[in-house]
């Protein structure tokens, strides 16, 4: 099952999900759980899905779908 934003597929979600995602926004050569990342279903992996991953991992509370 699919974990939202769990980049790395290890089933927490922490600050190295965060760290991942941004190395693979940026274009480094990274594997990530692409259904995962898509954290607002926009159909794109980038800065907001960061962002709404940030806050909630920091305890906003913010909508992960």
């Amino acid at each position: 099952a699919k974990k939202h934003g769990d980049i790395t597929s290890d089933g927490n979600l922490n600050n190295q999900d965060l760290a991942i995602l941004m190395q693979y926004i940026n274009g480094w050569s990274v594997q990530i759980n692409i259904d995962a990342a898509d954290v607002n279903n926009d159909g794109m992996i980038n800065n907001k899905d960061y962002v709404l991953i940030m806050r909630h991992i920091n305890g906003w509370d913010v909508e992960l779908k």
